[in-house]
C-alpha cells in the first residue's frame, strides 16, 4: 500500500513540476518586472518611471529574441546573449530563478 501512494505522490509531484513549466511569455513578462523594480530603485520619483512601462516592454521583447529555451519538461533553462554578455535563469513552478546576470549588473550589485 506504501508502493502505490509512494507512485501516486511522484505523479503528481512530477505532473505539477510539468504543468507549471514557465512559457517564454512568462520569461519575458519576468524581464519586463525585473526592469520595472530597477527603474523603481534607481528613483522612485524619477520622470523617467513614467517611461519604464514602455522601454521595459521593448527591453523584454528584445531580450526574449535573443533568449534560448531548454526545455526539460519539468523545468527549463533560458540563456540570453546580449553582446558580450550573458544572462541565464532557471524556470519551475511558474517561477524564475537567475543564474548568471551580465557582468555590468554584477559589479553594480556587490
Amino acid at each position: 500500500m506504501k508502493g502505490v501512494v509512494c507512485v501516486l505522490l511522484l505523479i503528481a509531484i512530477f505532473g505539477l513540476l510539468a504543468y507549471t513549466n514557465p512559457s517564454v511569455d512568462d520569461y519575458e513578462h519576468f524581464i519586463h518586472q525585473c526592469i520595472l523594480t530597477e527603474a523603481q530603485k534607481e528613483n522612485p520619483d524619477s520622470a523617467a518611471n513614467l517611461l519604464a512601462p514602455f522601454l521595459g516592454g521593448l527591453v523584454s521583447g528584445y531580450v526574449k529574441q535573443q533568449t534560448l529555451r531548454t526545455d526539460y519538461v519539468f523545468f527549463s533553462i533560458y540563456q540570453a546573449r546580449i553582446g558580450d554578455e550573458r544572462l541565464r535563469a532557471l524556470g519551475i513552478l511558474k517561477n524564475f530563478i537567475v543564474l548568471e546576470t551580465p557582468s555590468k549588473i554584477s559589479r553594480e550589485i556587490k
